[in-house]
């Protein structure tokens, strides 16, 4: 299994290049506050990622995060609480699914939040034309990066 050491290490390998961006680093204050907006408890891994690298985005691939704006009603992409939220209210979003990533408004990456395994089970896929439950990967949220991490340097070093 990944750790949030392992994600920044392959990140670090990439400074260089124009196409990554990586927000910046939370305390476990502003993390409780998004917990509590969204009345969830996020997994561990997850919030290690929000301490550590904020957000991050691989060329069009964005994993949402936490921004620099507290207002979660306002903050807008990349925030993770705020497209949740706006989620839950406009296509009725299951209140233990935290989207950290969306597909051209089709696909959306979720988080279990109601689901305590840290190692596998964690993400979930969201179809939002269906709106329904695709699929529970077996992996968990910091795997599920590290392998599209992997793909991107593939396509980059190449």
């Amino acid at each position: 299994m990944s750790t949030i050491l392992d994600v920044q290490s392959m990140l670090s390998e990439m400074s260089s290049n124009e196409d990554i961006s990586i927000g910046v680093t939370h305390s476990s204050e502003e993390i409780a506050n998004a917990e509590t907006y969204l009345n969830v408890s996020l997994p561990e891994e997850y919030k290690a990622f929000l301490k550590k690298i904020g957000y991050l985005c691989l060329g069009s691939l964005e994993y949402y995060g936490l921004t620099r704006s507290s207002n979660f009603s306002t903050a807008g992409i990349p925030n993770f609480v705020w497209f949740t939220a706006k989620k839950r209210d406009e296509v009725n979003l299951p209140k233990n699914l935290i989207v950290f990533q969306n597909l051209n408004d089709e696909i959306y990456y979720c988080l279990n939040a109601s689901r305590k395994m840290e190692s596998f089970g964690n993400v979930i896929v969201w179809n939002n034309l269906s709106r329904t439950v695709d699929d529970t990967l077996e992996i968990s949220f910091l795997d599920f990066i590290v392998g599209d991490i992997d793909e991107y340097k593939d396509e980059y070093e190449t």
